[in-house]
């Protein structure tokens, strides 16, 4: 699930270049970047007390030193057309030492 995340991501671009985008941590220098990372695996349905389907989560997270509303409108976007659902986002914050805005968004889809 990892490959496919990664090429969701790897669509979006932030004023004509390619979204930095890192697993877990960024360790580069970007005004704007999106940090993606598992938070959850579990049993989508079940038969017979055998698990038939599961269920991922993963976690986006958007940090940018200017307006991130419509980098997060596009990222949500993007994932609900690769057939992602949209789980919800958290309470955006702000960070005065790095002066980033961040927000969370989750998603997850089914896998076989």
């Amino acid at each position: 699930m990892n490959d496919q995340v990664k090429t969701i991501l790897s669509s979006i671009t932030v004023g004509g270049n390619a979204l930095p985008i890192a697993l877990l941590h960024f360790d580069g220098q970007a005004d704007t970047f999106a940090v993606y990372s598992p938070t959850n695996e579990g049993v989508g349905l079940s038969g017979d007390n055998v698990p038939l389907e599961y269920v991922e989560a993963w976690d986006i997270d958007i940090y940018s030193k200017g307006d991130y509303l419509v980098l997060s409108s596009q990222i949500k976007q993007a994932f609900i057309d690769a057939g992602w659902v949209y789980k919800g986002r958290g309470q955006d914050t702000y960070d005065t030492d790095t002066k980033h805005y961040h927000r969370l968004l989750e998603f997850e889809k089914e896998v076989a």
